[in-house]
């Protein structure tokens, strides 16, 4: 079935998808959405997050970098192959994402999340941005609490690269 995925948009618009440029406006479309079609009034998973200031997300960054990251993560960190990774943009229900916006972030699904987690991996995008918009607070607040280790990975044009952050407090 994935060999008949084509670009939806754009001047490449009906061209067959390559692996290498895959993103998640392309996972969404062809395979969040489908999976999820049945479930979209019955409680299928959804997290938003209300940050302070405006923010534009995109998922034009190839999904195959982000996988990087996750195992280059898994390896320097020893994780086993059972290892589990709760990714929010694969966890919100696309068709009804307005649903879940809340005014106080500890609220969400997202946040919650956060608490039953071993720890954050905080995902960057080849420019250094964040992937997800996150309220600061949420993260930092989760890391103090429980004196674990922040995680941020990026993907270089050679290799996954991770940095931690001890918590101090």
């Amino acid at each position: 079935m994935a060999d008949r995925w084509c670009e939806t948009f754009g001047e490449q618009c009906g061209t067959r998808l390559q692996f290498e440029t895959f993103n998640l406006y392309h996972a969404n479309h062809w395979i969040i959405k489908p999976a999820t079609d049945g479930y979209a009034k019955k409680g299928c998973s959804m997290v938003e997050i209300m940050a302070i200031q405006v923010q534009r997300p995109h998922w034009f960054e190839p999904v195959c970098k982000f996988l990087a990251c996750l195992e280059q993560h898994a390896l320097v960190r020893e994780l086993s192959s059972s290892t589990f990774y709760w990714v929010c943009a694969y966890a919100n229900n696309q068709h009804c994402v307005e649903e879940d916006i809340k005014s106080n972030p500890r609220s969400t699904s997202f946040y919650r999340a956060m608490q039953m987690s071993e720890g954050v991996l905080l995902v960057l995008d080849s420019a250094g941005t964040s992937k997800v918009a996150v309220a600061p607070g949420a993260q930092l607040e989760r890391r103090s609490q429980t004196e674990e280790k922040l995680t941020a990975a990026a993907r270089t044009p050679s290799t996954a690269r991770l940095t931690s952050f001890e918590s101090r407090g």
